[in-house]
């Protein structure tokens, strides 16, 4: 079955409209951070304790610096510390500097206002707009919430965003996905995809072909609202045992990939 198949039987854009809890930072935050000026601008997101995308929009238009918390948190920014890392992602990156967070979430608007998509990606993974604890994950996160134009604006670049983009390929006659990804093979849902282009290049790919797909579900009969409505349907649901199912889209496209590299490869 091929994408468009799948998404012609399943669409629904609910999965647009879901809240993401966001208590367990409250307690965390609090003892990570000791600005009170931090304190000032974060503890009114926290206080409503769940975000959905159109909170983090409103955010953005609100306050700039507070919309780069919303969207942080509702991305879920890891609060986790180990052996190999001392210090977690939400603290390197509410610690940084307040004013230069501003000063590169301004530009990164200038950019995307301009069409200039990998100028900003760039910009964010290793110019001088990288703010730390911020990989591409969540780089992607802030293109997406800051784009100029949600119709057509960018998207989120996740583990599972490429495996929205491997489907695309594997039903794209023209490519071949293991130009574009391997495959790292592991249990439960586990495994995930390593580039094999730039992930800047593999990025616009990706944006280029959600929105051609946006165009033909739209030209055939369907009304999404915008390629953000698309992806957020496309990203499906956690994977447990209740949602591996065809009607779960995250397992119909995670088997799909594996299906194509157990069969190219003789995994």
């Amino acid at each position: 079955m091929t994408l468009k198949e799948y998404v012609d039987n399943h669409w629904t854009d609910c999965r647009y409209y879901r809240v993401h809890s966001i208590t367990r930072y409250n307690c965390r935050l609090q003892q990570l951070l000791d600005s009170v000026d931090l304190d000032r601008i974060i503890n009114p997101i926290l206080n409503v304790e769940r975000l959905s995308r159109k909170d983090v929009f409103q955010w953005v238009k609100k306050d700039i610096y507070q919309g780069f918390i919303a969207a942080m948190l509702w991305g879920g920014i890891s609060l986790a510390t180990g052996k190999k890392k001392k210090v977690s992602n939400v603290k390197l990156a509410f610690s940084f500097p307040m004013d230069q967070v501003k000063q590169i979430l301004h530009e990164v608007k200038g950019l995307l206002s301009k069409g200039k998509e990998k100028e900003a990606f760039d910009y964010l993974l290793t110019g001088d707009g990288k703010i730390p604890g911020i990989g591409v994950s969540y780089l992607t996160k802030i293109l997406y919430f800051y784009s100029p134009c949600e119709q057509n604006g960018s998207l989120i670049y996740d583990k599972w965003g490429r495996f929205t983009h491997a489907t695309l390929i594997i039903d794209d006659e023209k490519d071949n996905l293991k130009d574009y990804y391997s495959m790292i093979h592991n249990k439960d849902f586990k495994s995930y995809l390593k580039p094999i282009k730039k992930e800047e290049d593999l990025y616009l790919d990706y944006l280029s072909r959600m929105r051609n797909f946006l165009s033909i579900l739209n030209h055939d009969y369907k009304m999404i609202n915008n390629t953000g409505h698309l992806e957020a349907f496309l990203f499906g649901d956690i994977l447990s045992k209740k949602n591996q199912q065809n009607n779960n889209p995250r397992y119909f496209i995670y088997k799909k990939v594996e299906r194509y590299f157990v069969n190219n490869e003789g995994c």
